[in-house]
């Protein structure tokens, strides 16, 4: 699946990271040069009497990690009633609150974990609980036109509807919409098509249009290779479109399929 943008780790992210592992390492290397100035300075230990002691708690912590680690990782702790939350607790949990927002899903668990433990101490390490949400989708919509430019102001309803439901703001309701008559019209231009269906369907984030037309193979995902430093004058006619399209939507896909064309273009709510 070829989509325009990928689940990627931003900039902002991986420089958040690395300044908290940056602050501890600064700290931890003020405290070994002060603890080294301390045994040699102050306790007036011999140098290399105090090398080998930071030797030893080196080689201790190498040791001692991995097992409390293997320990952790393999002791079930329980409740009152020596018994486990289990796998099983969480699905039957889900199951029976189907109709809970992620976060309310989030706070049930953790009150229903709270009632099961009680007042058992609880020596494990932190488990982390991650719930994949899949936002079942709550308008579906088709429109069915000819391969005609006269056909096009059709989409203009169709968009706007689905926007609304998508609670798209202005400008996104203009974005997808001037981004499905783009591809459209590239149907209607290129792909010696006869007819295009649009077919609509929204959820809680997004909007996905999947467009369908019975042309010759027309790949409109291709990237542009439209050259923005030149003046238009000098650029070769074409490539803005599609451009256009990358940017003003999250993901395009193209496929083949019983020879027809299919679009898939998804913008999410912001």
């Amino acid at each position: 699946m070829n989509g325009k943008k990928s689940s990627v780790v931003r900039l902002s992210e991986k420089l958040g990271f690395m300044s908290f592992s940056t602050s501890t390492n600064i700290v931890f290397n003020f405290k070994s040069t002060y603890y080294k100035f301390f045994l040699t300075s102050i306790l007036l230990i011999d140098p290399v009497a105090a090398s080998n002691m930071a030797l030893a708690g080196a080689i201790w912590d190498i040791v001692n990690d991995p097992i409390i680690g293997v320990w952790a990782n393999n002791v079930k702790f329980k409740n009152a009633d020596n018994k486990l939350f289990g796998r099983q607790h969480v699905h039957d949990l889900v199951n029976s609150h189907t109709n809970c927002t992620p976060r309310q899903m989030a706070e049930l668990v953790k009150k229903e974990v709270g009632a099961f433990v009680g007042d058992t101490e609880q020596s494990d390490d932190l488990t982390l609980l991650i719930i994949k949400w899949q936002q079942p989708e709550v308008f579906n919509s088709r429109l069915t036109m000819r391969a005609d430019m006269d056909d096009i102001e059709q989409i203009d309803q169709f968009i706007a509807e689905a926007s609304q439901q998508a609670q798209f703001s202005t400008k996104e309701t203009k974005q997808m919409r001037l981004a499905i008559e783009e591809a459209v019209a590239n149907v209607v231009n290129y792909s010696q098509a006869t007819y295009v269906n649009l077919d609509a369907s929204v959820n809680d984030r997004q909007m996905k249009v999947t467009i369908t037309d019975d042309g010759i193979p027309f790949d409109a995902t291709a990237d542009s290779t439209t050259d923005l430093s030149l003046s238009p004058d000098q650029r070769p006619p074409g490539g803005l479109g599609i451009m256009l399209l990358h940017r003003m939507t999250d993901m395009l896909e193209y496929k083949r399929t019983d020879n027809c064309n299919v679009l898939t273009i998804v913008k999410k709510r912001k």
